[in-house]
């Protein structure tokens, strides 16, 4: 039997279709996207060029978790840890963050509510509010404390990236007036932070 010859595009589009439809196991039949349209895979690449990037050398892996040791070790308290790099919690201390979880949530809905009803009000009238739409002290305090708590967190992200002196130029002046802006919204928070009844 002879063995049929094929050109080298040809042997390229059947590589490229081989390789996308390995890439999703449940639908290998299914026609990739790029192959469809390759201006597609260009703006992909474009938008998410994470995305594309090849995957870790095991030296990099390495060196991140090396970095989050050490920012741990600064930081044990930063909310941005990933959960799989943290200490395991006690049972007590996962249901009092469920807690603050809950109602940092619960109260974030309400503002938003209440933001919605002031909105879209008939011009002139008062909106009505519901009485769950008030906060009471406590719930505030919850509140405000997770957004400072937030903010520290993006601040010490911040700086440690600064100090690890792997950003350019732009980056770096970047960073600088996100820890300005940042900072003067923590300022901001704990002067309403200071304000809350606590009783």
């Amino acid at each position: 039997m002879k063995k049929q010859s094929i050109s080298s595009s040809e042997e390229d589009t059947v590589l490229k279709i081989k390789y996308h439809s390995e890439m999703d196991p449940y639908y290998p039949d299914l026609p990739h996207p790029f192959n469809e349209d390759p201006e597609l895979e260009v703006q992909a690449k474009k938008l998410w060029p994470e995305a594309f990037r090849p995957k870790m050398t095991p030296e990099e892996k390495e060196e991140i978790q090396s970095e989050w040791a050490d920012f741990i070790a600064r930081y044990p308290k930063n909310l941005y840890i990933p959960a799989e790099l943290r200490p395991p919690l006690t049972e007590a201390e996962e249901k009092e963050l469920r807690e603050r979880l809950d109602t940092f949530t619960d109260v974030e809905s309400r503002n938003l509510s209440v933001r919605f009803l002031e909105k879209y009000s008939e011009p002139g009238k008062e909106p009505e509010f519901s009485s769950e739409s008030s906060v009471t002290p406590k719930e505030q305090l919850v509140y405000i404390n997770y957004k400072i708590e937030e903010l520290e967190s993006r601040i010490q992200l911040i700086e440690y990236t600064i100090e690890q002196e792997k950003l350019d130029s732009d980056q770096i002046e970047i960073a600088k007036q996100d820890l300005i802006d940042l900072k003067d919204e923590l300022s901001e928070l704990k002067q309403v932070q200071s304000q809350i009844p606590r009783s």
